[in-house]
């Protein structure tokens, strides 16, 4: 499988049931970045410098670790899954 944005965010949404919606991949000059409303949530969001950098089980390993450190970090919480962290967030941002 050729490593591609499209293909890496798809399968992070498949292997960890985050809503595709949810998970944006983007380039920088510094690397890849997790962006979108799961990437807002995650203390680094760094990636790679390049796609090719490692394997797509590497890219999904990464996004997995990214969720559960999350959600270790919420302890004992009413959210079942990532999906409903996400989901109670208010993303509506007001500028004065």
């Amino acid at each position: 499988m050729r490593l591609t944005v499209k293909s890496i965010v798809a399968q992070a949404a498949q292997k960890t049931g985050v809503k595709q919606e949810y998970i944006e991949l983007m380039k920088a000059s510094e690397g890849y970045f997790w962006c979108g409303k799961a990437g807002a949530t995650f203390s680094e969001s760094l990636a790679y410098n390049r796609l090719s950098d490692v394997s797509m089980e590497r890219w999904i390993e990464d996004f997995e670790h990214r969720v559960n450190e999350v959600m270790s970090g919420l302890g004992m919480s009413e959210y079942a899954h990532f999906n409903d962290y996400i989901e109670s967030i208010d993303w509506n941002v007001e500028f004065e």
